[in-house]
């Protein structure tokens, strides 16, 4: 497999070509903000099924669509758990420092607000 022709689209997802062997085959990963393109790009695949699967996942997944070919590929759902001492770490802190003003505990994540609340 090598990726060629590769185009970022910040924010949405990307499209490459991608080379087979010998053959190419036309690539787009993209979240939410990419699916009504991938839907014009790929009017045969099933788009209110993948989206209704999409849907189901809940909020603290992170999930993308891949269509290849004119076909959907995949629909993924991604979900990074949380480390289990987390929650004793965050009590150990306010026990040490929260009470006196000396210590705040912020949630700072690159994650949609969704999957900040579950992990809050």
């Amino acid at each position: 497999v090598l990726p060629c022709h590769l185009e970022h689209l910040p924010g949405r997802g990307f499209r490459a070509e991608v080379r087979l062997g010998i053959t190419s085959v036309h690539l787009h990963v993209g979240g939410p903000s990419m699916l009504s393109e991938l839907e014009e790009a790929h009017p045969n695949v099933d788009w209110p099924r993948l989206r209704a699967w999409a849907n189901r996942q809940g909020g603290a997944s992170i999930v993308f669509a891949v269509a290849a070919g004119g076909a959907a590929a995949a629909v993924v759902a991604l979900r990074d758990p949380i480390r289990p001492e987390a929650k004793r770490a965050t009590e150990a802190l306010v026990r040490a420092y929260g009470g006196s003003g000396q210590c705040e505990i912020w949630l700072c994540t690159g994650d949609n607000a969704a999957a900040a609340a579950v992990a809050a």
